[in-house]
């Protein structure tokens, strides 16, 4: 792939309070395994996470309905779903709003676009090792899950992400945008890609 543009402004610092605030991006289908997400976010033991999904899709209702069922009364843990934006209102989102980890847990990903656009906007991602995901995502810039986690390993990987350190956050995330700048930046990339089809030098 080309990449993907990138970020529109400079992101707001995050407020002092602390709390893991998690977004994920992507169409409510199965194959997205939002409900195994809201089942590792209700089996942790202590909460403190804010989770944001962007996206719609054919499980909408289902997803919405387990997510009311098993985190409603759940103490410490927030939740909102925010429905499909374009690239230029989720580049305006994560401009305004901060956010510490993009988290996927697909079952599979051909081109992990909405990786790559949290990336450049200094969002590191935590994801499953599915597919692609792997040529985008590795453990210095981001975190790898198991390709088929249980929601007790989901559960204990948020406790986890819960106690780190914001400053760790905050170096993996310039990790992730450098990663994006030296690779997926796709007006560097598009440049490149015209510059080899007129045979001039990169």
């Amino acid at each position: 792939p080309l990449g993907v543009p990138g970020p529109l402004k400079k992101r707001r610092p995050a407020p002092d309070e602390y709390l893991l605030r998690v977004v994920s991006c992507s169409p409510i289908e199965p194959d997205k395994r939002l409900d195994l997400l809201i089942e590792g976010i209700a089996g942790m033991e202590q909460g403190c996470l804010e989770w944001v999904h962007i996206g719609d899709g054919s499980d909408r209702k289902r997803i919405l309905a387990l997510a009311h069922q098993k985190l409603d009364s759940k103490p410490g843990i927030r939740y909102h779903f925010l429905g499909p934006f374009s690239r230029e209102e989720l580049y305006s989102w994560y401009a305004e709003n901060p956010v510490d980890v993009l988290l996927s847990v697909s079952r599979s990903e051909s081109v992990p676009a909405a990786m790559l656009e949290a990336m450049a906007n200094h969002i590191f991602v935590a994801a499953t090792a599915v597919d692609r995901v792997t040529d985008v995502v590795d453990g210095e810039s981001g975190l790898l899950l198991p390709p088929d986690p249980t929601a007790e390993q989901l559960s204990r990987f948020l406790e986890a992400l819960c106690g780190m350190n914001k400053e760790l956050f905050q170096q993996k995330s310039e990790l992730a945008y450098r990663t994006w700048e030296a690779a997926f930046s796709a007006e560097r990339n598009c440049v490149r890609f015209v510059r080899e089809l007129a045979g001039l030098p990169v």
